[in-house]
């Protein structure tokens, strides 16, 4: 754990389990939020014309990507 994560937290906590449960709530606050993130990026994608089809492959490509890394699966509803 780095330093920094460690002197915040720890003085909150006045037993292991404690500075664990605070750092496991915080992980998973963090998660939730890129999760929503990525729902967001991918709903709003559009393809316009003022841009290289290329660019905007490549930007929806790492949309994917970044949804497939964080273990997520899209409702096919939403492929529509």
């Amino acid at each position: 754990m780095a330093n920094s994560f460690y002197n915040q937290y720890s003085k909150k906590s006045k037993t292991a389990k404690e500075l664990w449960d605070t750092l496991k709530s915080v992980y998973q606050m963090e998660q939730a939020s890129l999760k929503e993130f990525l729902v967001s990026n991918y709903m709003d994608f559009k393809m316009t014309d003022d841009r290289p089809i290329f660019v905007q492959i490549h930007q929806f490509q790492l949309i994917a990507n970044y949804t497939s890394v964080a273990d997520m699966v899209l409702d096919e509803n939403l492929h529509g």
